[in-house]
């Protein structure tokens, strides 16, 4: 393909490479679109694949040392509790620990009368379990409400264990 460039003289036209446009005309409307089986990149055409083994990649479900994979190598046994509202009644969690490190834990205050939550606990161990216990005693000062009761692992910056506490 042969352009005029400007600044350069009209009478001595250059050659212009010319790559594939990712422009189409269709029912006379441009449109700009991807050739779902090639991507252009800086050190060549990359064809695209979905299936795995050669020639084709698929990223891990998770990356060694993630803070995903952290999760889910630290979790209770169940994500909430029941508690009776009307009588003294009790129930626990169990929040192991998958990792290769002892882990330490604490239980964030919270507000509501008669609950008390306690861990056996604070330092566990690699692949030994915690034991988060609750027990519900109704008074007279008020309802029982639903809260939300967040285990903290300090050994691990920003992880929360969140506990769901209902009460029938």
């Amino acid at each position: 393909m042969f352009v005029v460039m400007p600044g350069w003289p009209t009478d001595k036209p250059t050659k212009w490479p010319t790559c594939g446009s990712l422009w189409k005309l269709e029912n006379g409307q441009w449109f700009w679109y991807v050739d779902p089986d090639k991507v252009a990149t800086p050190f060549g055409e990359a064809k695209l694949t979905t299936r795995n083994g050669p020639g084709g990649s698929s990223l891990p479900v998770s990356i060694p040392g993630s803070i995903d994979e952290l999760r889910r190598k630290v979790e209770p046994d169940k994500k909430g509790v029941l508690l009776n509202s009307k009588q003294a009644s009790s129930d626990e969690v169990l929040i192991a620990n998958g990792l290769e490190g002892a882990i330490t834990l604490h239980v964030e205050p919270h507000s509501v009368p008669g609950l008390s939550v306690t861990l056996d606990k604070k330092e566990v161990k690699p692949h030994e379990k915690a034991k988060l216990q609750f027990a519900f005693e109704p008074s007279q000062q008020g309802t029982a409400r639903a809260a939300e009761v967040k285990v903290i692992i300090d050994s691990l910056v920003g992880m929360v264990i969140p506990i769901q506490v209902n009460f029938q």
